[in-house]
């Protein structure tokens, strides 16, 4: 009963709590072009979003162990909550610092909410560990629409142009706090230590998975976020397509990212993590190629949707193989030290990409993206079939 009630909140708690994110992913870019003096930074909101992330990877593990799960996702809640507030502000004052300072923030708390899929798996069955953290990003789905719906509701809510938007986002994470009041914390019979630094002796790289789990979640979140980015701008900014056209690019990419949720566990737990990893692997190289086929609206929506797609397979078999290969007791030190390493990939994804659009070009972006999917990937799948996750 405990366990679906977790469940149950965490799913609630997902759906109102990503909408900040969401909607920071959906109109961060194209704000940071409008308000940034210049245009090679417009995408530093989108880069903070994600080293806000980052930098407290290993912080939300340590705040989590010490004062409960339940404790860190309310707080980092009522952070995000601030931060809306701050969006807000810099929107109204036309401030892009105040703008970057709301989007650190957000990513702060959407490392709390990825540590929901470590969350709603405490203490389940190794059966439905895939299915569990499926159902949980399956709410993000579900926060998209959301997202996407406020976006068009709350455009021209107030007289200043997009004003409304974080407005209406500090009363969906309202929500999420409500949902989060009914978490309770999940005591397992092994205690979490203490110590988040590797010792040697788990420095085992050709004996256990955690290595290469790691590696396929990072180097799917860096490829993601890199092509994520950098197609807002070069569809508004470069070919100056129109604001609504790339928003719903932003938006397929989005639901691609989690529509998959609905049958993967069940592929998961059916052929295994390795042949799941290896068809995402495969749909991140199509969406590259394809972007390098040409460049126009539809190339732009078909490419987004494999890549969301793709990192979907990639990032729930890398989690799925990630929680099989360590000791329950080792639990926050091994999910802090993988998200530190997916989102310091992804920041520096987010931060360069902007600089490259105007650098390199739109082609050599992506020539760049196949060149760390093909062998990376590669590496790390050989690895996952030796030891038979």
């Amino acid at each position: 009963m405990l366990l679906q009630r977790n469940v149950l909140s965490l799913f609630i708690a997902q759906i109102f709590g990503a909408t900040a994110t969401n909607m920071m992913v959906l109109i961060g870019g194209i704000l940071g072009m409008q308000m940034a003096t210049n245009k090679h930074w417009s995408t530093a909101p989108m880069a903070l979003l994600v080293i806000g992330a980052a930098v407290f990877a290993l912080p939300s593990a340590s705040i989590m162990r010490r004062f409960g799960r339940k404790q860190g996702f309310i707080s980092a809640a009522l952070l995000s909550l601030l931060a809306c507030i701050i969006a807000s502000a810099g929107i109204a004052l036309h401030s892009f610092l105040l703008f970057c300072l709301s989007a650190f923030l957000i990513g702060v708390n959407s490392i709390f909410i990825l540590q929901y899929r470590f969350a709603v798996i405490e203490g389940l069955a190794q059966d439905t560990i895939a299915k569990a953290v499926s159902i949980l990003l399956l709410g993000n789905m579900i926060s998209i629409i959301i997202s996407s719906q406020a976006a068009i509701l709350a455009l021209d809510l107030f007289r200043i142009k997009y004003l409304g938007l974080f407005v209406v986002e500090a009363l969906l994470l309202c929500l999420s706090i409500a949902a989060l009041f009914f978490y309770k914390n999940v005591h397992l019979h092994a205690n979490p230590v203490d110590n988040i630094t590797l010792p040697k002796q788990d420095i085992v790289f050709y004996k256990h998975n955690l290595v290469p789990a790691i590696i396929v979640a990072s180097t799917s979140y860096f490829v993601m976020s890199l092509i994520m980015v950098a197609t807002p701008v070069v569809m508004h900014g470069v070919h100056h397509m129109p604001v609504k056209s790339t928003s719903l690019v932003i938006q397929w990419h989005l639901l691609a990212m989690y529509m998959p949720s609905l049958i993967v566990g069940s592929l998961i737990n059916r052929w295994g993590c390795q042949p799941v990893i290896t068809f995402g692997s495969c749909l991140l190289l199509l969406s590259l190629l394809v972007n390098l086929m040409g460049f126009s609206y539809w190339h732009c929506t078909i490419a987004l949707i494999l890549l969301g797609a793709g990192w979907n397979l990639t990032f729930i078999g890398g989690t799925t193989v990630l929680t099989q290969s360590y000791d329950p007791a080792h639990r926050f030190k091994y999910q802090a030290i993988n998200d530190l390493f997916v989102f310091s990939c992804a920041a520096l994804a987010s931060l360069s990409s902007g600089s490259l659009v105007y650098w390199l070009g739109w082609n050599k972006i992506n020539l760049i993206g196949l060149l760390i999917v093909m062998p990376i990937m590669t590496l790390a799948l050989v690895k996952l079939y030796l030891n038979k996750c």
